[in-house]
């Protein structure tokens, strides 16, 4: 199983700029895949998912965090 998270925004000092780690995290090997984005948008994170699963295998399962990035906004 995976669990996917959200993590942010968070800003580098005298900086305004948002970034975002996204997370994925196979519970069985404890193995993380992580990649820093400037957006939540939903391209971003089926990007992240791709990528996500092509490095960790595709699990039976995957368990996501309740942001709202993972049902889509409105």
């Amino acid at each position: 199983m995976h669990q996917i998270d959200v993590v942010g925004p968070r800003y580098l000092k005298g900086d305004s700029t948002r970034d975002y780690f996204l997370v994925c995290k196979d519970v069985f090997d404890q193995s993380i895949y992580m990649e820093l984005v400037d957006s939540r948008s939903m391209d971003s994170v089926l990007g992240f998912l791709v990528h996500a699963w092509q490095h960790l295998g595709l699990p039976e399962k995957a368990q996501f965090d309740n942001g709202r990035e993972f049902c889509g906004f409105g």
